[in-house]
């Protein structure tokens, strides 16, 4: 008997110990299986927010070749002679005020930005623009002109200097992309020299876009409560449906005038999607994912049905479709609101799209928060028949509609005439109350898609 029990015994210890063999293989190959899956996971991160950094220093590059550039030609104004030369010199400053707000504008979008160094570029370009407006109309600049200019010009030689210290920094391992993870907010730090000083501009540029009251701006298109980390997490699941999420990464809070929740979440083909939800309301402010499109398979129609679906998806409805640019395969489609048959410009939202399956890829909604608002429009001054007098003859006048559109701070309703002429296309707006031309834009076809000029 005493023989039986020892042998139960050992045969139970050696079961005991034969399982505990067994169960300890499984959580080292469950752990070495965990360890894998988090290196692959970090690999697919990593090589994510690769892909958003160079395209961050993309755009800061030419942020820096485009601010030399203007303080170049700002040197130039301020020893020229020949009105003819200035008048050259300040459209391309103006042009290159436009490009540079266009990459500070991706640099900041996700960070809340330093709305002072927006507006000083803006008027840069204002007043570019009205320095221009004299010497087309056969007046060179005055010493005073110059004077103000070489102000300027220091100013821009110093952002060029700021610029060029984080490229030092980046040159040394500094990723861009740190501002936005909360290690570093370079972005408010490298202007801070900046905003020390001003440049007093004629009384008419501070009437601009960008003047002292535009500093105060708020976001007239939201409302509601506040939202709470945890309520927008809940959003961006509502809007996706659960469907092919694998997971929410929580990332930082941007403030600015929008301020927002930053998250990154994981797609169904192990991509990361930047979101950003506004603290205010809970609503998409922006999202972005940088899968490549392997050719595309749906027509333009498609994917504008689709991106219109998206944009009712999250809130936006009574929008007007109003331009559509393709570039290798993914589809930029522009929605402004509509209302009384009148499209409004400002209150404009944008969505991208991969045209090989329909996904949205990305959407934009900043403009429209900061714009939309209930508006007194004044009355229509005068038919569009009467506007298309204003319409150059060469031109052919493929259809008309009332629009209203941002000019030099304010907004202004227009006939919008979209006309054709030798090849090349062209919007012509005509102020509906006096008849006057306000503004042409001609289409490009480029190696990016449609682009106005």
């Amino acid at each position: 008997m005493d023989r039986e029990n020892k042998k139960a015994k050992t045969y139970d210890a050696k079961k005991t110990s034969k399982l505990l063999l067994i169960v300890s293989s499984i959580l080292l190959a469950g752990t070495i299986g965990l360890v894998v899956h988090n290196v692959v996971v970090k690999r697919d991160r990593d090589s994510y927010m690769q892909e958003i950094e160079n395209d961050y220093e993309l755009s800061f590059y030419e942020l820096i070749q485009s601010i030399n550039d203007a303080e170049s030609k700002l040197g130039k104004l301020t020893v020229s002679t020949g009105r003819k030369n200035q008048e050259t010199l300040l459209n391309e400053i103006n042009k290159l005020a436009a490009v540079s707000i266009g990459h500070l504008s991706h640099l900041i979008q996700k960070d809340g930005g330093d709305l002072k160094i927006v507006r000083f570029i803006n008027q840069l370009g204002d007043y570019a623009d009205y320095l221009y407006g004299k010497t087309v109309n056969g007046e060179a600049l005055s010493n005073g002109d110059k004077d103000k200019l070489g102000e300027i010009q220091t100013m821009v030689q110093r952002l060029g200097q700021e610029l060029s210290s984080v490229q030092n920094k980046m040159d040394e391992g500094y990723r861009l992309i740190n501002g936005y993870s909360g290690k570093d907010a370079f972005l408010a730090d490298i202007f801070d020299g900046l905003n020390e000083t001003t440049v007093e501009y004629p009384k008419m540029i501070y009437d601009g876009p960008f003047s002292d009251d535009a500093e105060k701006k708020t976001a007239k298109g939201l409302d509601g409560e506040d939202v709470s980390e945890e309520d927008a997490r809940g959003i961006i699941t509502g809007i996706f449906g659960g469907k092919g999420i694998g997971g929410i990464d929580f990332l930082n809070e941007s403030g600015g005038v929008i301020p927002a929740y930053n998250f990154l979440m994981r797609g169904d083909g192990g991509q990361e999607i930047y979101i950003a939800v506004t603290k205010r309301g809970g609503r998409i402010l922006n999202m972005d994912n940088f899968r490549s499109v392997e050719g595309g398979g749906l027509s333009e129609e498609e994917c504008i049905d689709a991106a219109s679906a998206f944009a009712a998806l999250i809130g936006f409805s009574d929008m007007k479709n109003v331009w559509v640019s393709d570039y290798d395969g993914v589809l930029y489609v522009n929605f402004a609101y509509e209302e009384g048959g009148v499209i409004y410009y400002p209150d404009m939202i944008k969505v991208k799209v991969a045209s090989d399956n329909g996904e949205i890829l990305g959407v934009e909604t900043a403009n429209y928060f900061l714009n939309h608002t209930e508006r007194a429009l004044k009355p229509v001054g005068i038919d569009a028949h009467t506007a298309g007098e204003a319409v150059s003859d060469k031109l052919v006048i493929e259809y008309v509609r009332l629009a209203l559109i941002p000019k030099k701070g304010a907004e202004v309703l227009c006939y919008e005439f979209y006309c054709g002429y030798d090849g090349a296309d062209y919007f012509v707006y005509v102020d509906a109350e006096s008849g006057e031309e306000t503004d042409i834009l001609r289409v490009i076809d480029s190696g990016s898609g449609r682009l106005l000029y």
